[in-house]
């Protein structure tokens, strides 16, 4: 909301908007549950969905939420390779229990049962942060530009301009942070991961290295091919 205030954030209605939005396109809507028959009641299908692919994918609980009368919690997918589990990222399954905690059905709309995983790895970390410290200085010097020029153009003061020096400094800290630890000042925390199905539209996923920096950035580098992808904390 722009005002005499300034920048407020979002309206309440947007953000119910928003998020009805993404629940119904998840199956997560009672009406919409009913009409595709995402959610499913017989556990003991749970069981040997889990036990079919034992070996191939792993899960593990991750985020739970309870309310008054249900809960729901989110079990992470794993891929196995070798005597290693790799995160698929947005990918595992839905279960959801009662107020005794007791699972009253599931559901599998997140569960990707086909995917494919190349298990070859040529980029090494090193590398990796190498190609993310390149990268993060080419992002910061643009977001630094687009700051100069939203000034110049007497938009100081703007819910843009605010927008902009968030993600300007962001990356300006993520480049201070990818130097530091290629420098081996500090220690960043990097984790090969598997991208969301249908990243790139391929059948088969390379792995990739996922580096956090500055709080606000994510950098997934290709370990085959070292191309980089970056993802940026939305800024309201």
């Amino acid at each position: 909301i722009e005002g005499s205030d300034g920048y407020q954030g979002l309206e309440v209605a947007k953000i119910q908007e928003i998020m009805k939005a993404a629940a119904a396109e998840r199956g997560m809507l009672a009406s919409n549950i009913a009409r595709s028959g995402r959610r499913h009641v017989r556990i003991s299908d749970l069981q040997k969905l889990i036990q079919a692919n034992a070996g191939k994918f792993g899960f593990m609980a991750a985020d739970a939420s309870m309310g008054t009368f249900a809960g729901r919690q989110f079990f992470q997918q794993f891929a196995s390779i070798g005597d290693t589990n790799i995160r698929m990222l947005g990918s595992g399954l839905i279960v959801f229990t009662d107020t005794g905690n007791a699972v009253t059905a599931y559901s599998k709309s997140d569960f990707w049962k086909d995917a494919k995983v190349n298990p070859t790895i040529t980029v090494t970390p090193q590398q990796a942060l190498q190609a993310v410290v390149a990268k993060a200085k080419q992002i910061a010097e643009e977001k630094r530009k687009k700051e100069e020029d939203l000034e110049r153009e007497g938009k100081a003061g703007t819910h843009e301009a605010w927008q902009a020096s968030i993600s300007s400094s962001a990356f300006a800290s993520a480049v201070e942070e990818a130097e530091k630890a290629e420098g081996e000042t500090i220690q960043v925390r990097v984790e090969v991961v598997v991208m969301p199905q249908g990243y790139n539209g391929s059948d088969t996923q390379d792995l990739h290295y996922r580096f956090e920096l500055g709080g606000r950035a994510e950098f997934y580098v290709n370990a085959v091919t070292g191309q980089i992808a970056v993802r940026e904390m939305p800024t309201w």
